[in-house]
This record gives C-alpha cells, structure tokens and sequence, in this order.
C-alpha cells in the first residue's frame, strides 16, 4: 500500500481529551495514521521512556498537530519551566526548521481572548501559557526579521479554533484532508467494473474453468519467431500450427473490445485517491497504484482504438480462406496482426485482474507480470525497449531544456 502521513498529535490530554479522539477518528478516515500516545496503537519501546518514547513517535511523522488550551501540563523540566507538550513542539520545531516536518498549531479561540485580558481564572499557569504561545508565534524573530536582523521564521502560524468545526476547518487546508467515503465509493465503483470487464475478457470450460478469451497464443508466436524484415513475405507453418491460428482467427473475431468499460476506471484517475505519497517531498505522486490505472487506460484505449470489429472479421476471414487453401505457409503481414491483437487484448486481461485482485485485498500492490512484448516481432523486443527513455533521462532532457 502507499505510504500513509503520519500525524503526531501534541496537547496536554486534560484540555482536549474528548477532541483528541475526534481527531483521530476523523484523521484516520480521511487516510492519516495518527499517534495519540494515551491510545493502545501507539508504538511503544519497553526499553526507553514515556517522552523518549514520544520524541521518536514524533519524529517518524509528517505533520505535528499542536493544541494549546488552559494548562500546562506535566513538567519535562520544571527548573527551565518546559513542560512535556513545550519539549515536543522544541523537537518538532527542530524538524520544521529542516524540512523535515510540517507544524500546525492552534489555540482554543477563548484561550487566546483571556490572554490578551489577563484573565487568569482558567489557567493553570498564565505566564507559562503566554510565554509558551510568544515561543509557538516567534515574536522576537518576527520583530527582528522586520528590522532586518534575520529571515522571518517558519512555521509560526497559529489556527484559534471555538469548536471541532473550525479545527477540521483549519487542518483541512493545512494537511489537504480528502474524503474517506468517496474513496470507498470510488474503489466500489472500480472493484464492479473490473469484474464486469473480466466477464468479457474470460470465458467458462464446459468443466467449469475459466480460460482467456481469446487466448494469447503466446507459444504459437515464439515458435514462428516473426521477423520485421520478413513482413512482406510467408512464413511456414505446420498442421498443427495452422490449427492453432485458425482458432485464434475465430476467437478474435467473436470478440468486443467495445464491452470493455472505463467509466470507473477513469474516475478512479481522475480522483486523485490512489496517487502515492513521497514524504521526502511531501508531495503526492504517481506511485505503483496509480501508474497501474494509467497504464490499464492505455491498454484499453489503445486497444479499442485499433480495434475495429469489422476490420478484424475481414482479416480473420482471409487468414482461415488462406488456411483452408494451404496449411504450409501465410503472410507474415497477417500473422502479426492476429498476433498483436491478441497481445493487446492479453495485456488488457492481465492488467484488469492484477489491479481487482490489488482491491479485493489479495496483493499489496497491483504489480503485473507476464505481459505480452509490444511487437509480434521476437528481434524487435530488445531494440524497442532500449529506444524508450528511462524517467531519469526524460528528467534530464527537461532539465537540459529549462537550462
């Protein structure tokens, strides 16, 4: 599966132990992980200490959530007055400051009204919580960066938030939270079609086994091993051999690119929902998933472009007169195009499958093997290979041209 952000959330659980578990819910249902450290699914070291435990947790992640609300908390050293959740944002400010991490911090709107009216009714500390809240906005770098004695500082905004509403509100933007549900939807919608597109792509034995249809024939054409240089010419074959191409010639013909069906598929693209995550970047990508999808749209696109059902039966046709006329040789011009269709059409099921397998939980990612080669051309394979550029050249090429 693609890699998940991870979001470490830091608050002193006393404030905000009911929003905490919201958050959590709502975060995991939107695609997060997300570490709350009173929660029995946060990963824990036997070996090491409570914060020493939760320094770790909150390094591995992606996005620190911070919350600031009337207390302080527990002390992680009382002398320098830095508490436990002040020292986990000191970590995940280190981070940010690298790159490493992106912090959101918010404070409850009524916090930040009794602060500016000094009314320390609520707080288990005033002070510490206005020192804390001039540390989390950089006040002092701010003021120097705006005299021109350093950069303005990173990752100092801070959200104010009355309700769980306009939390979600603020980390919507902040950590792009989708919607869990449409990706359900998404993957059901996608999950049927390919089903209903295998119906097309199989086909049932009297003994009740599926087997392709039409087959690949994939030993046929490795051993008339076809030459492109031999592409006006005939190419000998025996009985049996002439058999088999006849089958194929009839499995073709009674086949329909045209039931194949897309609408899902290209939703599913277009969603975004199976993009990868690269958290180097922190930035969604094209990952095995999606890559899976587009190349499963080529296929069919390009298969049913080329694919013309009355084309075909016209040259089926010819290949089983020329069949019937003679079983020792045909044209290499029309082996090829059986070939091909038969290829593409193999590819197509093999894809399909590979990716509804991916949904039904049977495989981590759908990685493909046993694909048909682009070309009914055995001395083309190599050499086609080699002429399509490698990402990291196509990278290279632009780079040179934005140069």
């Amino acid at each position: 599966m693609p890699e998940q952000p991870r979001v470490f959330v830091s608050s002193t659980i006393s404030d905000f132990k009911d929003l905490r578990l919201a958050l959590k819910y709502w975060l995991e249902e939107a695609g997060f992980q997300v570490f709350l450290s009173e929660c029995n699914d946060f990963p824990v070291d036997p070996a090491s200490s409570t914060f020493q435990n939760c320094l770790e947790v909150l390094k591995s992640c992606h996005y620190v959530v911070l919350l600031v609300g009337y207390h302080k908390g527990s002390y992680y050293d009382e002398s320098k007055r830095v508490s436990v959740t002040r020292a986990e944002y000191r970590k995940a400010y280190e981070l940010v400051k690298v790159g490493k991490l992106k912090l959101v911090s918010c404070v409850r709107w009524e916090v930040q009204e009794d602060l500016s009216s000094g009314n320390s009714l609520r707080f288990q500390d005033l002070s510490f919580t206005q020192e804390f809240l001039a540390e989390i906005k950089r006040d002092e770098e701010i003021r120097e960066g705006a005299k021109g004695g350093g950069p303005f500082p990173k990752g100092n905004w801070v959200f104010r938030f009355r309700d769980f509403r306009e939390l979600m509100q603020a980390l919507s933007s902040s950590l792009r939270v989708g919607s869990r549900l449409r990706r359900k939807a998404i993957e059901a919608n996608l999950a049927w079609e390919l089903r209903l597109n295998l119906r097309a792509l199989l086909r049932k034995t009297s003994e009740g086994v599926l087997i392709p249809s039409p087959h690949r024939y994939g030993e046929l054409q490795q051993q008339l091993s076809l030459r492109a240089d031999q592409l006006m010419k005939s190419v000998k074959i025996s009985r049996k051999q002439s058999g088999r191409l006849a089958f194929l010639a009839v499995d073709l013909a009674s086949f329909d690119p045209q039931r194949i069906a897309m609408s899902g598929l290209n939703e599913a693209i277009n969603s975004g929902e199976f993009l990868g995550y690269d958290p180097t970047v922190d930035e969604f990508t094209v990952g095995p998933t999606q890559a899976s999808l587009l190349d499963l749209r080529t296929e069919i696109s390009e298969l049913k472009n080329s694919y013309s059902t009355a084309e075909v039966r016209r040259i089926t046709v010819d290949v089983l007169e020329h069949l019937r006329a003679s079983a020792s040789a045909i044209a290499v011009k029309q082996v090829c195009i059986l070939f091909d269709l038969a290829n593409s059409i193999h590819n197509v099921r093999m894809r399909t499958a590979s990716i509804a397998a991916y949904l039904a939980g049977e495989r981590s990612e759908p990685g493909v093997e046993g694909l048909a080669p682009p070309t009914p051309f055995a001395d083309e394979v190599g050499a086609l290979q080699a002429e399509r550029p490698t990402d990291e050249e196509i990278h290279s090429w632009l780079q040179h041209l934005s140069g």
